[in-house]
This record gives structure tokens, sequence and C-alpha cells, in this order.
């Protein structure tokens, strides 16, 4: 698909959202991408005042990033006080975010702390191995 219609790589794609998100200067375009609808209310992703001039890669590509920075801040702003207190980063993980320096300075800018990633980059592997291991009883807990 991506090389299809665009001409790129698909290990490029990442890469090229950045260049063109970074284009976008004001940001017009409300996007809130909910493909998959939402648990806390009935209601699927959209995207708020579409013009002529702002239909473009660049302010649709950050719009979207800011869309799922915003959606991940309203669910942390349902968690309890007493775990939000004295928070000093974001843990994240996934290639979603891993490769995509946009969007981890969406998530910083939205919740005023660095984001910070695993050093392993199979995080769903890893996860799926300490969850075998500790099943097989090969470790005693999920902590490594």
């Amino acid at each position: 698909c991506c090389r299809e219609f665009c001409s790129i790589e698909p290990e490029d794609v990442y890469k090229k959202m950045g260049e063109l998100g970074q284009k976008a200067e004001e940001e017009t375009l409300i996007t809130m991408p909910l493909l998959y609808g939402s648990r806390r209310y009935s209601r699927y992703g959209n995207i708020q005042n579409l013009t002529y001039e702002n239909f473009t890669p660049s302010q649709l590509i950050k719009s979207f990033l800011t869309g799922i920075a915003e959606e991940l801040h309203e669910l942390y702003k349902l968690m309890p006080e007493a775990v939000r207190l004295g928070r000093v980063a974001i843990a994240a993980s996934g290639n979603g975010i891993r490769k995509n320096p946009l969007l981890v300075h969406r998530i910083e800018k939205l919740f005023k702390v660095p984001v910070r990633l695993g050093e392993e980059q199979e995080d769903a592997a890893i996860g799926a191995a300490i969850c075998a291991a500790a099943g097989c009883k090969i470790r005693p807990n999920f902590y490594i």
C-alpha cells in the first residue's frame, strides 16, 4: 500500500510521517482517531475544521498524532490522583511510538514530562516471553 500510494517503502513510513508532520505550522484540524470507537462513550473517529487549505498530508499527520496524544491524556486524567501525583515520565512501548518522534513530542508536550522507551525493540515479544516463563514456573513472577 505505501509503495503503491506514495512511492515509499513500508520501513520508511514513520520517517516520512515525521518529515511531513514537522511541516505543518498551525494546527487548524481537530482529529479524534477513535477508529474502533471508545469504551467511554458511543462515538467514532472524526476530523473537524477540514478545509481546502488544510487538507494536506502535513496537517492530517500532525492532527492525527495530536488526537492520539489527547485521547491518551483524557484516559490518564481518569486515573486516581494518587496514581498521577508525582509522575516524572511516561513509560511507552511499541513501534508506533518508538519509530515516531513526532508522536513522542506531542505526548511530552501534553503530559509535560518526558517519554521513556524500553531498551529492547520488540516490547510485545518480551512481554509474552516473560508471561510464558512465569506461567510455566520458569520464573517466580512477572518482574524482571
